[in-house]
């Protein structure tokens, strides 16, 4: 409920922890976690996440209250015109920014 997805997150990881930043990896069922996101933000911290669902079809980021969310095979439609197998998280969240031109990716692509 308060991270407005189905679950709680589950595999957790910490990729940095530096003075005024903290860079963590995570999984959440079904949806990104928007509520924890917006909860964040209004206690005064900058939030600036990505993620993406390739076997639901999306791909987006979420930035101090905004959230561009796309559909992924609509944002990148050759990653699955030229993808026999799926392709992994970070091969969509690579191509996402690479094709819509976002000079403000997070140090890690992850979900």
């Amino acid at each position: 409920e308060r991270w407005g997805t189905k679950w709680n997150a589950y595999e957790i990881h910490t990729l940095a922890d530096e003075k005024n930043t903290l860079l963590i990896e995570f999984e959440t069922a079904w949806s990104p976690p928007t509520g924890i996101y917006a909860t964040l933000h209004a206690r005064g911290f900058d939030v600036e996440a990505t993620y993406c669902e390739a076997g639901s079809d999306f791909v987006g980021y979420w930035k101090n209250g905004t959230d561009h969310t796309d559909t992924l095979s609509a944002a990148v439609p050759q990653v699955y015109q030229d993808h026999e197998q799926p392709i992994t998280a970070f091969e969509a969240l690579e191509n996402y920014f690479t094709a819509h031109n976002i000079d403000h990716t997070p140090p890690h692509f992850g979900g």
